[in-house]
């Protein structure tokens, strides 16, 4: 089913949306004034070891971040932010570098070849890939298995150019900036078919894709944006049969209530586990979430199992805490990647990162 990205302003945010025939596939948003720095790769140096447990304060050139784990030995070395800043704490840092690209992961620490969680025949996969040339330092994404030979070593080429800039000498500040949100969800979820997007981020749209090596054809202004994620924009999702999900963020958690209307418990359970797994991705809700479910008799091995096939199409990785407890309650940690969406509307108390 082809995909349309549309690219426009909700608020204060830039929004950029892939849809298809059945609705909203993937959302990305970040604040025009504040702009999201997950992924943004620093050259940066250390200005204290240690300074909280286990990690250390390095200067990124206009801001500090945390960099977990012992202490390096270097003074000056390249980080890329891997989360960004919030409850008051500095946005967090890793030595741990990865450029995505649309097949492949450049990862220059790699001494071989890794594969996505979500590519299936992994080990076919790495003999492909070896075939190719690419025998250390990549990460094979899900979209490997069907790209042709021709279209991964472009991209290989791409990364490769971008990781021979990548030098750890000079003065703290920017060496790479991390990819816009219209890149982010082509990255994520393939390559659209036309491009809608204001005529004032037209130019910048159409050179970062080209940057990834895609030209689609823009087909002017997009749709109404702030009525696509109007229902993103509220607590409740409606269920089948008058039943419904109550999405409420705290400081230490996402807490979904699950009420099952005139449903069974475990019709109920079911619809519930494929709304949270959609309504996670479109919010990028990260973090510690619990979900109340509705309380059944019969096994909750089913309920789990459907959760984690729903989970499949979500790029960001989530872990389910062992089973549902004895009152109900299913535990799980999504990857934080980048703001939230409420976050991003400014709907969420945010710490301005400086």
């Amino acid at each position: 089913m082809a995909l349309d990205l549309h690219v426009g302003v909700v608020g204060r945010a830039r929004i950029a949306a892939l849809v298809d025939d059945s609705g909203l596939v993937a959302l990305a948003a970040e604040p025009i004034e504040q702009p999201d720095i997950t992924g943004g790769i620093y050259r940066a140096k250390i200005v204290r070891r240690g300074a909280t447990a286990g990690a250390t304060i390095v200067d990124l050139g206009d801001r500090e971040a945390v960099l977990p784990g012992a202490p390096p030995s270097r003074t000056t070395l390249l980080v890329q932010v891997r989360r960004a800043a919030r409850d008051g704490k500095r946005p967090e840092a890793t030595t741990d570098i990865i450029l995505p690209g649309r097949f492949l992961m450049a990862a220059p620490a790699l001494s071989d070849v890794k594969t996505s969680s979500r590519l299936r025949n992994a080990k076919t996969q790495r003999d492909r890939a070896a075939q190719l040339g690419l025998t250390e330092g990549w990460i094979l994404r899900r979209s490997f298995a069907e790209a042709n030979d021709a279209d991964i070593d472009a991209d290989a080429q791409r990364l490769s150019t971008l990781v021979q800039r990548l030098e750890a000498g000079g003065m703290p500040g920017l060496v790479l900036r991390p990819h816009p949100v219209w890149s982010r969800v082509v990255l994520d979820d393939g390559a659209p078919a036309q491009v809608y997007a204001l005529a004032d981020l037209s130019r910048s749209v159409r050179t970062d894709l080209a940057a990834l090596g895609l030209d689609p054809p823009f087909a002017g202004p997009p749709r109404d944006l702030e009525d696509l994620i109007a229902p993103l924009r509220t607590p409740e999702v409606a269920l089948p049969r008058g039943g419904r999900l109550t999405i409420e963020p705290t400081r230490a958690l996402i807490a979904i209530d699950v009420d099952a209307g005139s449903a069974g418990a475990e019709a109920a359970n079911a619809a519930a586990v494929d709304a949270v797994a959609h309504q996670l991705r479109l919010r990028n809700i990260g973090g510690i979430v619990v979900i109340d479910l509705v309380s059944q008799r019969s096994d909750w091995r089913p309920v789990i199992d459907r959760f984690r096939r729903a989970l499949t199409e979500d790029p960001a990785r989530t872990t389910i805490a062992g089973g549902v407890s004895p009152l109900g309650l299913l535990q799980l940690s999504r990857e934080r990647r980048g703001l939230s969406l409420a976050e991003a509307l400014d709907e969420l108390p945010r710490v301005v990162e400086t």
